[in-house]
């Protein structure tokens, strides 16, 4: 579980341009503010996140966008009343973790014949190879450079934006020194839909094609595919992190080991 505890966020719009909103939830219930305070809901009739009311203590579209004034009377702050709101988490934990597998893990903290992991080589300890793909939607096209992301991922030193290090720089302390991580970084490449077909639609084998395509040379085009990490949502800008929150995070990359698995 990734819980986001009141980031602001930048969402895109299938009907207008994209908005700044501040997320509270985790990947199985989330809840979205105005910077002003105001709840919002996507409305996917017309495109755009629109003030919430409540109706049965549930949450519904206002039909008012968000960048209108707020209806008369609706407060800030609106929670859905809490039964709802456990059977939102429960059945989209029933989406993301089946009955059939919640029994399999039923006492156990990993499952599989390698205790979690995928077939291979473990990551632990050595040199590997990653690959990040960066893209760009058909509509959307992101101000993100290969060089920023190179630097991100492999630099030794690198510090900018806020960051304490490079992914590199990360893996090579918390083991001791003992293992190598480094990402060849693809693109960006562009994408044969507008962003909002991907909230609903996986990019990772398009993105695969695409960069296969492009001269990358994997194993094998199927150990890409098993241990691509890549989430979906509204939120523009490439990423290579796990949260997968309904209609947030990062949506403009994938990232997956070469040689290693």
């Amino acid at each position: 579980m990734s819980a986001i505890l009141g980031e602001t966020l930048m969402f895109g719009q299938r009907s207008g341009p994209e908005i700044r909103l501040v997320v509270r939830g985790d990947e199985f219930y989330a809840r979205y503010e105005t910077e002003s305070g105001y709840t919002a809901v996507y409305d996917d009739t017309r495109g755009l996140f629109c003030y919430a009311a409540l109706v049965g203590g549930a949450f519904a579209s206002s039909g008012i966008p968000v960048t209108m004034g707020p209806p008369p009377g609706v407060p800030r702050h609106l929670h859905e009343e809490g039964v709802v709101r456990r059977n939102k988490r429960v059945a989209r934990r029933t989406v993301v973790r089946p009955r059939s597998t919640a029994h399999a893990l039923a006492g156990a903290r990993t499952f599989g014949p390698s205790g979690g992991l995928l077939e291979g080589r473990r990551l632990s300890i050595g040199t590997a190879r990653g690959l990040t793909i960066l893209v760009n939607f058909r509509d959307v096209v992101s101000t993100v450079t290969q060089a920023d992301v190179t630097a991100l991922l492999n630099d030794p030193n690198y510090t900018r934006n806020g960051n304490f290090s490079s992914a590199r720089e990360y893996f090579r302390l918390v083991s001791s020194g003992k293992l190598d991580y480094t990402n060849d970084v693809v693109g960006p490449l562009r994408l044969s839909h507008d962003r909002d077909y991907y909230v609903q639609h996986l990019l990772v084998e398009e993105a695969l094609d695409l960069a296969i395509a492009a001269g990358a040379t994997p194993v094998n085009k199927e150990s890409w595919t098993r241990s691509t990490s890549c989430t979906r949502g509204r939120h523009s800008t490439w990423a290579t992190c796990g949260r997968t929150m309904p209609r947030s995070t990062c949506s403009g990359a994938a990232s997956a080991p070469i040689s290693t698995c």
